[in-house]
């Protein structure tokens, strides 16, 4: 066999390698962040847990103190909800939660926010006791499960 056939065959192999690797390769997996800024639990969220029995997850409009969404579900879809005036947080009461969410508080085991419906896209996470900004989700959450 000539040197040229072979270093054409080996171009061939390797062309048809990366075909291969292409066809086999899935989409790219989402992005996750943890998001704990080391503050612990915030305290409106942390009161409302204490009446109540299943852990929640909270979201704000902006800091910690404007008006802020408490869930004790997992939602799929944060259409339609909407941020409520808490113990002094006015700002951004009557806001839709979807895409306007700016920080995140975590009473529950794993509190999870999703840029897309149905709990997927690139998210930002905390665990129990801990706050933080929302990074992936800032402004763009549309789903929470907690667990």
């Amino acid at each position: 066999m000539t040197t040229a056939r072979r270093i054409s065959g080996a171009v061939f192999a390797a062309a048809l390698g990366v075909v291969a690797a292409l066809a086999v390769s899935g989409p790219a997996n989402a992005a996750g962040r943890h998001i704990a800024d080391g503050r612990g639990a915030e305290e409106r969220c942390y009161d409302f847990s204490l009446g109540n029995t299943d852990p929640v997850l909270c979201l704000y409009w902006g800091t910690w103190d404007t008006a802020m969404f408490v869930t004790d579900v997992s939602i799929p879809n944060l259409d339609g909800k909407r941020f409520s005036a808490w113990d002094g947080g006015t700002t951004g009461a009557n806001e839709y939660v979807k895409n306007n969410a700016a920080t995140m508080s975590c009473m529950a085991s794993l509190c999870t926010s999703f840029y897309n419906e149905n709990y997927s896209g690139n998210y930002d996470y905390l665990y129990r006791w801990q706050t933080g900004g929302l990074y992936y989700t800032w402004n763009d959450g549309a789903s929470v499960r907690m667990s």
